[in-house]
């Protein structure tokens, strides 16, 4: 993916083959993609490793982050510190994956 032109990198479909063979490729996808709400939620109903790489704007969103979690229980450990703070995202993470407590903040 590093190497693709920009054409490459917008496509939806060439970007989820190269995240479905190595998560880290979505770094290199598009900021469209890494900022489209839809797109990020389908790749993390397969693999929640593709969080580090959306667009810092999404990381924010708390009502974005309770679509994630409902998709994607462990997906609490790359959230804001923000968001991991929550209650609501903490209690809805821990219902979809007992785990997830362990990732929430400590003022929580």
């Amino acid at each position: 993916m590093k190497y693709l032109s920009s054409k490459w990198k917008d496509d939806e479909q060439i970007v989820q083959a190269a995240f479905f063979s190595c998560e880290e490729s979505f770094r290199f996808a598009s900021k469209r993609l890494r900022a489209d709400k839809e797109y990020v939620l389908k790749l993390i109903r397969h693999n929640s490793e593709v969080l580090p790489y959306i667009d810092e704007k999404l990381k924010d969103d708390s009502c974005f982050m309770l679509e994630v979690i409902r998709a994607n229980g462990k997906v609490i450990k790359f959230l804001s510190k923000e968001n991991r703070s929550n209650p609501q995202i903490v209690r809805l993470a821990v219902k979809s994956n007992p785990l997830a407590g362990f990732y929430a903040s400590e003022e929580y």
